[in-house]
Formats: structure tokens, C-alpha cells, sequence
């Protein structure tokens, strides 16, 4: 395990390095630099308090979706908690990757009672629901896109229909289909029955997805606000495309902050409208800054009461 530990964060380290001196080759140039300095500025106090409310509705609409993915289990949380627990999650995350999933774990265990096994089945739930509905929002936008001319990137299209063709399988499947002589077949029916009695709670999914969609309106209309205002010519459907990879990129995190993921995600959503790696790397800076604006202050006061006052390291209930 040590070994296993040590070599995630050996690459960890050479992909954040790497980012960094990509990052530094980029900002080497006087011009680049500048011009990099000037679009940031340009956004405007009023343009980025629009920036700001959009993610700020995408972090307080995930507070509710986490409330109704442990519902099932007899878990209430009131809206402080839940709010509170998505804060701790975005400010741990941007600190270790998926530190703050591991927060949210242990909290929900020692203060509400939710084995870690249920608390993974609600997390899968609510990350498989996040990504259909992004993904069919993209889908919707190359659509739009395609109907207007415009060019649709066909890795991005097959791969948001890969993640919508995902969720139909996985919430088709059957223990029954898996056969017995495979390995682990009795571990995999068994995760799969579990699985299978979750999405049982039709109303539960159904305000998940209700708050998915939400938190999904708000992350577009941080994007969109961004590129509209740096980059009037990129169409409004492509910046939805970009946010819907954006968001991808903020789930699969393997550097912390999503450092590199989310700017790789704009610049391939972007290629078709020559617009630099510079150009992209605005756009995530303005975005990060405005989710930093909220997590930053807010995270350390909501880790020490959910966490400190908790007594969660000594695993100590309250």
C-alpha cells in the first residue's frame, strides 16, 4: 500500500511539475504575458460578480443533491451541514485530490451513522447522475451547434454519448446477467444488488437529478458570462460544450485544484475557434478565482465546525 501510495504521488508530482513548466514556458513570453494579464482585467467587476453567482448556485445546488443521496438511508441533514459539507469538499479538493470526499465520508459516519459502503453508493449515484445530465446538456449544444453550421468536435460528441449510454446500462443491469463461473462474481452480484436497491428511491433520484440540473445551469452560466466577454466570437452553445468538460474535468481530479485537467478540457472544447492555450488558461483562471472567492473564506470556518468541532480525527462522535 505504502509502495502504491508513494508511486501515485511520484506522478502526482511529475504531472503537476510538468503543468508548471508548461504553465512558465507559456508566461516566458513578454507578449503572452500581457495579453494574458489584459483579458483577466478586461472581465470587469460586474461580469465577474455574474462569474462568482453562477458558481456560487453550482456549489449551494450540490449541498441539496448530497441531501437526497443519503436520504435513502435515513440521513437528514439540515442545510448547513449539507452546505457546508460541499464547501469542505471543494476547499479539501483543491488542497489533496479527493481529500474532501474523504472528509464527507467520515463525517457522514460518525455523525449520521452511514456505514462508508452506503456512503460510496450514494457518491457513485450522485457522480453517474452529474455526468448524464452534463453530458446531454453537451449533447444538446453540438446539436445546436451542427443545426447552425458550426463545427462539432466528434471526439466530444461520441464521448458524452458514451457517458449517457453508461447510465442506461448501469441502470439496466441485472445480477442476473453476471455468470457465476466468472471471478468475483459473488462480489460483483453483490455490489450490483446494492446498487440495484438504491435506485429504487425514484424520488430520491428524481431530486437529485432536479438539483443536478440546477448546479448544471449555474456552472454554464459561469462559462458562457466568461467567454462571451473575452471571446465574443466563440458561440454560446460551444462555451456550454466547454463548461459540460469543465465540470469532467472537476470530478476526475488528479492534481489538486483539477490543475491541468480543466484547462486541457477548454482548450479541446475550444480548438475549433483558434483560441490559444492561453486564451483557455483566462478563462480557468477567472473561473477557479471566482469558486475561490467562496470556498477560500468559507472553507476553514465549516472544517472547523464540521470537522474540529466534531472531534472527526480522534473519531469521536459529537
Amino acid at each position: 500500500m505504502n509502495n502504491r501510495e508513494n508511486r501515485n504521488r511520484l506522478l502526482t508530482g511529475i504531472s503537476l511539475l510538468a503543468l508548471l513548466l508548461l504553465i512558465w514556458w507559456y508566461l516566458s513570453d513578454t507578449s503572452r504575458r500581457q495579453e494574458l494579464f489584459l483579458q483577466i482585467s478586461s472581465v470587469g467587476l460586474v461580469n465577474f460578480a455574474l462569474i462568482t453567482i453562477g458558481t456560487f448556485f453550482f456549489i449551494f445546488f450540490q449541498g441539496f443533491v448530497l441531501r437526497h443521496s443519503v436520504r435513502p438511508y435515513g440521513v437528514d441533514l439540515k442545510f448547513l451541514e449539507h452546505f457546508g459539507i460541499i464547501i469542505v469538499t471543494f476547499f479539501s479538493n483543491y488542497i489533496i485530490p479527493f481529500l474532501g470526499f474523504g472528509i464527507r465520508g467520515v463525517y457522514l459516519k460518525k455523525v449520521h451513522n452511514l456505514s462508508y459502503k452506503n456512503f460510496s453508493q450514494s457518491l457513485i449515484a450522485v457522480l453517474i447522475v452529474e455526468w448524464t445530465i452534463f453530458a446531454l446538456i453537451a449533447i444538446g449544444a453540438c446539436f445546436w451547434l451542427a443545426v447552425n453550421g458550426n463545427y462539432v468536435s466528434p471526439l466530444i460528441a461520441l464521448l458524452m454519448l458514451g457517458i449517457i449510454s453508461g447510465f442506461v446500462f448501469v441502470m439496466l443491469i441485472r445480477p442476473s446477467w453476471i455468470p457465476s463461473g466468472l471471478p468475483l462474481a459473488g462480489f460483483v452480484k453483490s455490489i450490483l444488488e446494492d446498487w440495484q436497491s438504491y435506485t429504487q428511491n425514484r424520488r430520491a433520484f428524481l431530486f437529485i437529478g432536479i438539483y443536478t440540473f440546477l448546479e448544471a445551469l449555474g456552472f454554464v452560466f459561469a462559462f458562457v458570462i466568461a467567454y462571451k466577454v473575452l471571446f465574443p466570437q466563440v458561440p454560446v452553445a460551444a462555451s456550454i460544450v466547454a463548461s459540460s468538460l469543465s465540470d469532467l474535468a472537476l470530478i476526475i481530479r488528479i492534481l489538486p485544484a483539477s490543475a491541468g485537467s480543466l484547462e486541457g478540457a477548454l482548450h479541446l472544447a475550444m480548438s475549433p475557434y483558434d483560441l490559444s492555450f492561453g486564451d483557455n488558461l483566462s478563462v480557468a483562471l477567472i473561473t477557479r478565482a471566482a469558486l475561490a472567492i467562496i470556498f477560500l473564506p468559507l472553507g476553514p470556518i465549516f472544517f472547523w465546525w464540521l470537522v474540529v468541532k466534531n472531534r472527526l480525527k480522534s473519531g469521536e462522535p459529537s
